[in-house]
């Protein structure tokens, strides 16, 4: 699989789509035979509300995508503790 062969696009900051195409011919020493192998491989993964979609990166290494997707510095919304008294 080549790097230049795989496209990944956020869709409506929700969505994560990575798409593969790949086309392998082979031709053999006999001038009548060939062999051409087509294959597509798409994936669609939901992304959280606490993400960065535009700074997402992606690497590729003996075979293997790597997707980062950085999350959203959220703020704590439990740092304010308010003590009830039961009667």
């Amino acid at each position: 699989m080549e790097p230049d062969s795989v496209k990944k696009s956020t869709q409506s900051s929700k969505n994560l789509k990575i798409l593969q195409t790949k086309r392998l011919s082979h031709n053999s020493k006999c001038p009548r035979s060939m062999l051409c192998r087509r294959g597509k491989f798409m994936r669609t993964f939901s992304l959280p509300e606490n993400c960065k979609t535009d700074h997402v990166t992606s690497s590729f290494e003996n075979g293997v995508l790597k997707v980062t997707v950085p999350k959203k510095d959220v703020k704590n919304n439990y740092s304010h503790v308010k003590n009830i008294q039961v009667n």
